[in-house]
């Protein structure tokens, strides 16, 4: 039996775009024996050239991106019976492959609503360059037959908000990395001290000034006056850090950036907790990362976290920081019982259920 030939898009490494980069590896290597299967992405051509004008790079990156790899594309996809790009944000690729079997991938709107007004009003605002990037988003995306969506969130969203037809959608969930299933017989919990654990980048969005604000708030309580708190990711905002210090937490909130998958694995086992406070997510993996190895979640009551988690995990509002910290303290003795939940729930996000349903879809066209 032939094997069909597909085409995953990935992203732009000039992006720095972690999860996106890691959501079309994972799938890549997951299907590759069933399917012929390669990963594409734009090459660093002008972002080459020895420039340190960090706006003119940025032109650049367009360039090499949305031209130089577009034309790449039109002889590519001649060798290939499916298209799949695996961010939405590369809708602007659709002129150069309309004429082949295409699919596209949504993991949220949330810049998308910046530019369309539907916003929290505490969130930046995006430039002009920013708005007329959003709307050649929407604009190509419209004319997809098919996408991805990576939560009914999401899906609800593209139809209220982009009057996008149902039956063009359909939701496939994200799922937990291969890399973390090989980490977790590897380690032992053995911390020397207790802390919470956040994973996340600088976005707006992730409220990480929250986050530390809530923890400042917990520390006032006896049972958890020792804990410290691991900020996983990007390194920390200067915005951040001066709140850290006016806080006085230089002692209790440690940095450790772009951690491994080893090491990652090693924080989410030894971790008391993940606090998880965003305002919004297109999915939110670091939830169920967390739930997989028996971490506590403790996250924002909104969509779509109580879609992922359902009843596994202690529910805030990420706003309020006190009160926040209140519902913390008064649901911590459910924690074993969550745990439980969690790890079951994670089950849902199995790789390998979640690779069938790629599979299913690609064999439709």
């Amino acid at each position: 039996m032939i094997k069909k030939k597909i085409f995953l898009i990935g992203n732009f490494s000039f992006l720095k775009s972690n999860s996106m980069n890691n959501y079309s590896l994972l799938y890549k290597n997951t299907l590759k024996k069933k399917l012929n299967i390669r990963l594409i992405r734009p090459s660093k051509i002008m972002t080459n050239l020895n420039i340190n004008n960090k706006n003119i790079l940025k032109w650049f990156g367009y360039v090499d991106n949305y031209i130089l790899f577009g034309f790449k594309l039109l002889l590519l996809i001649k060798k290939t019976d499916i298209v799949h790009i695996c961010n939405h944000s590369n809708s602007i690729f659709y002129p150069f492959i309309r004429s082949k079997n295409i699919l596209i991938t949504c993991h949220d709107l949330i810049n998308i609503k910046r530019a369309i007004n539907v916003r929290n009003n505490n969130y930046p605002k995006l430039s002009l360059t920013g708005h007329i990037y959003q709307y050649l988003i929407v604009y190509f995306l419209k004319k997809f037959k098919k996408i991805i969506c990576v939560s009914k969130n999401t899906q609800n969203e593209l139809i209220k908000y982009l009057n996008i037809k149902k039956k063009n959608t359909e939701v496939i969930y994200n799922s937990i990395d291969i890399n973390f299933i090989k980490n977790k017989k590897n380690f032992i919990a053995k911390s020397d001290f207790k802390y919470f654990l956040h994973v996340g980048n600088n976005n707006f969005y992730k409220n990480k000034l929250g986050l530390i604000n809530i923890f400042y708030e917990l520390l006032k309580y006896k049972k958890f006056s020792n804990h410290k708190l691991i900020l996983a990711g990007k390194k920390n905002s200067i915005e951040l850090d001066y709140l850290i210090k006016k806080l006085f937490l230089k002692k209790k909130v440690i940095n450790i950036i772009s951690p491994s998958f080893s090491k990652l694995s090693k924080l989410y086992l030894d971790a008391e907790a993940l606090i998880f406070p965003s305002h919004e997510e297109g999915f939110g993996i670091p939830l169920i990362e967390a739930q997989y190895f028996g971490c506590l979640v403790i996250t924002s009551n909104k969509m779509p976290m109580k879609e992922i988690l359902k009843k596994s995990c202690i529910y805030i509002s990420p706003n309020n920081f006190f009160q926040s910290a209140k519902l913390i303290k008064k649901n911590y003795f459910k924690k074993k019982r969550l745990i439980n939940l969690g790890i079951k729930n994670s089950n849902n996000f199995n790789i390998k259920k979640i690779s069938n349903q790629y599979l299913k879809l690609y064999n439709q066209f």
